[in-house]
């Protein structure tokens, strides 16, 4: 018997592996030469002298037990020409080619139960016959043993597909069916997978394992000047006529501002965006997703009137937009906060604004509020008998913001960046990472359905091209004007194509 080393064990010196075959071949026969006398033949001549050492090395410790529990075991040398067997047991075992050779004698032979079919690589495939026909038995639930019939080529394809229309199940299914009806024949599991495969009804309701695309994480380098903007709500009435909650984060120092709307039209979304251009100056870049409050002409001739690119997430891709978590993070302190008080939930959005800007964050390690104004927020006490602070001069102040931006700011984006290339790495290597080629077709997962027994997936389409931010340019086959860009995890590649 032989096993393969894992990934550690490879990295053993060679007479660590050498006394690593020991310690394998002990362990296996242990019920036979326990407490027995007998000899153990070695082409590694230093571990001869393996139980006569009057002091075990650090190698040996690990497996200094079990080789004081065979005292009856001599070591002896045998040069390497003549160690064959063991050798050869050490190379990989090559392929076979003829398998009709191993099928012996004409006896029936009852077939063991398996929980799933053998796979034959390609070297064992390009030399079978598929025309061949093999004499195997099976047992029915009669106890009598009957023929396997292996049908002509051109039946095959039928018998395949009448199968798979009963029920539209898996290749296994189909191939178990069959074979528990009577025929069986070489590569009917992969001529199974391959129907599978080519049904359009299977491709718009099998729900398989998305992949993703590798993570990209936003950074802003400097205060103010990339903002993420998102809508919470909506939420019951309030007294002063309130139902949203308008999030809008500073991406660079994650200072945020919440602003309580009565509706989400798009003059009132405008009037909220231009307060922020008054109060911290006009903005490089902004983050919105595709809602008619963000995507409109108001906001389209805004924009372009202050020069602001604005970035729209993709869509069903919550992670494109980075006012989700801030979304999140704000609803969840308000419900905590308001302890009942529901149509007066307005109140509370300042005093959680002051929250939020005032919590470490957790890649800068710096409060929002610090890093957006140059200082420190002031803590709750009575100032009235404190002694104030001498103001800063004027050269004081432009020291203070040189400062900001020559050592604090760049220091803050060097250890974000760290941070969030650990975060992608470890995102890239627990999750699946594809790509899809243009021309690919492919079938997107439906999001609205309006039941349950619709598909799960609609199409399908063609992939016209990638964008910058790594989601696709999808174009309806059927329609060819709905063009749209998704994600990769709004859709798996069409294998009916």
């Amino acid at each position: 018997m032989s096993r393969t080393l894992s990934k550690l064990e490879r990295n053993y010196s060679t007479t660590k592996k050498e006394l690593l075959a020991i310690i394998f071949t002990l362990h296996k026969f242990h019920q036979y030469i326990y407490d027995r006398e007998f000899e153990l033949h070695t082409d590694h001549r230093s571990l001869c002298w393996l139980q006569t050492q009057p002091i075990a090395n650090r190698m040996m410790i690990n497996w200094l037990e079990t080789i004081l529990s065979y005292p009856g075991m001599k070591i002896v040398h045998m040069p390497g020409l003549q160690n064959t067997l063991p050798d050869l047991l050490s190379r990989l075992y090559e392929d076979i080619d003829d398998i009709a050779s191993l099928r012996g004698g004409n006896a029936p032979v009852l077939i063991q139960p398996r929980h799933s079919l053998p796979q034959l690589n390609e070297n064992n495939n390009k030399n079978l016959n598929p025309n061949d026909t093999i004499h195997m038995h099976s047992l029915h639930a009669d106890n009598l043993f009957i023929d396997m019939i292996t049908p002509p080529v051109e039946d095959r394809h039928k018998l395949l597909l009448d199968q798979h229309n009963f029920g539209h199940f898996g290749a296994e299914a189909m191939t178990k069916g069959l074979q528990s009806q009577g025929f069986n024949w070489n590569g009917i599991f992969h001529q199974a997978l391959s129907i599978v495969c080519a049904c359009d009804t299977c491709a718009k309701n099998n729900i398989i394992k998305h992949g993703y695309h590798p993570l990209r994480p936003i950074q802003s380098y400097l205060s103010a000047d990339h903002w993420a903007l998102d809508l919470a709500g909506p939420f019951k009435t309030t007294l002063s006529g309130n139902n949203y909650l308008l999030v809008a984060v500073d991406l660079c120092t994650k200072f945020t501002i919440l602003h309580t709307i009565p509706n989400k039209q798009s003059d009132t979304v405008a009037r909220i965006l231009i307060q922020i251009f008054q109060d911290f100056s006009f903005l490089w870049y902004i983050n919105a997703n595709w809602g008619s409050e963000f995507v409109n002409s108001i906001m389209e001739k805004l924009t372009e009137a202050a020069g602001v690119y604005y970035r729209k997430r993709t869509s069903y891709h919550a992670r494109s937009n980075p006012a989700e978590r801030y979304v999140q993070t704000s609803v969840c302190a308000l419900r905590k906060s308001i302890r009942g008080a529901i149509k007066s939930w307005d109140i509370f959005v300042p005093r959680i604004q002051l929250a939020i800007n005032a919590k470490i964050s957790k890649r800068t390690d710096t409060a929002p509020y610090t890093l957006m104004f140059a200082r420190k927020m002031n803590q709750f006490q009575d100032f009235r008998n404190k002694i104030g602070i001498e103001p800063l001069s004027y050269d004081e102040l432009k020291k203070r913001i040189h400062k900001m931006e020559t050592v604090v700011f760049p220091g803050i984006n060097k250890c974000v960046k760290a941070i969030l290339d650990a975060q992608a790495q470890k995102f890239d290597k627990k999750h699946l990472i594809i790509d899809f080629p243009p021309n690919s077709h492919v079938m997107v997962r439906v999001t609205d359905k309006g039941s349950k027994l619709e598909n799960e997936y609609d199409g399908p389409y063609l992939v016209v091209r990638k964008t910058r931010g790594s989601s696709y340019v999808l174009k309806d086959e059927n329609r060819e004007f709905k063009t749209f860009q998704l994600s990769t995890q709004s859709f798996k590649i069409n294998l009916t194509r």
